[in-house]
């Protein structure tokens, strides 16, 4: 259970870097 959820923290962390470079990128 524990496992999985750092995975997700991970995915998450993953995404937010992306939308902020996408943002950055435009902004």
């Amino acid at each position: 259970m524990g496992r999985g959820k750092v995975q997700l923290k991970r995915i998450e962390n993953k995404i937010n870097r992306q939308v902020t470079f996408s943002k950055r990128r435009s902004g």
